[in-house]
């Protein structure tokens, strides 16, 4: 069995890895499989290099040092994916506060979640209820003589 697992688990077998990685989730790539060992993360790469195209991520031309050279599109992807389910493409800043800098992207199903919300509320964050896409997190009614509300931070 050993021997098995070695010809599966190593790195001659490259190919294999990858049909394998490309059938995780974004979530388990990035903190289950990513994090074992240098091999993996390079054969993980691979995949999250495909799931940056699909979403038309490019790494910038000029990378700031912020980027990791090993895994670029690792650090692509904790940049700009949600940091609640990393999948989706996070569009509300999270900041420490209302006039800080961002800590990192939530998507709209995460900006609404018991579960995200309670987390926030712990560690003292607050969240942009305007997204970068220019979406307010929660849709105004548009009724007649009703002047619009200015958005704010939770």
């Amino acid at each position: 069995m050993p021997a098995v697992l070695d010809r599966v688990l190593g790195t001659e077998n490259a190919d294999l890895l990858v049909a394998v990685f490309a059938q995780c989730e974004p979530r388990v790539l990035m903190m289950r499989i990513a994090p074992v060992c240098r091999s993996w993360a390079a054969t993980a790469e691979v995949v999250l290099r495909e799931l940056c195209a699909q979403r038309r991520w490019q790494l910038a031309r000029r990378p700031r040092g912020g980027l990791s050279s090993l895994t670029p599109y690792r650090a692509l992807w904790v940049q700009r994916a949600c940091r609640g389910c990393c999948d989706a493409a996070g569009d509300y800043a999270v900041r420490d506060t209302p006039r800080g800098g961002t800590l990192f992207l939530l998507c709209r199903a995460c900006c609404v979640s018991e579960r995200v919300l309670s987390l926030l509320v712990h560690q003292q964050l607050c969240f942009d209820t305007l997204g970068l896409s220019g979406r307010p997190l929660q849709n105004e009614s548009k009724g007649k003589g009703r002047k619009r509300r200015r958005m704010s931070y939770v």
